[in-house]
């Protein structure tokens, strides 16, 4: 007898693909080779990197609706415990780029 508070949830190809992004380490290089700052971003380039590859890879959702594809996803064991749906990378990647321009 399964619980009502159990939700099941279709993970697909998002949690293999998370893995082979952790294992080749390309969060951690993508973090190193981009220049940002700890304070201003509540996630790394290098997550939102993987969160638009998993979406591309899985859904193929346009970026703007991708809180909706991580909506129904195990979040936290795809980025880390303590992390909430991203929300569209691409808006806070082009709004830090747009305001370091002189």
């Amino acid at each position: 007898m399964i619980s009502d508070s159990v939700v099941p949830v279709h993970a697909g190809a998002s949690q293999l693909i998370a893995a082979l992004f952790d294992e080749l380490g390309v969060e951690r290089i993508v973090n190193q080779m981009v220049t940002w700052d700890v304070a201003q971003w509540k996630r790394s380039p290098g997550t939102h990197i993987k969160a638009m590859i998993i979406n591309t890879l899985c859904a193929r959702r346009p970026l703007y609706r991708i809180e909706e594809f991580f909506s129904d996803l195990d979040v936290e064991m795809l980025f880390g415990e303590h992390t909430a749906v991203p929300s569209a990378p691409c808006c806070a990647m082009l709004s830090s780029i747009s305001s370091s321009r002189p």
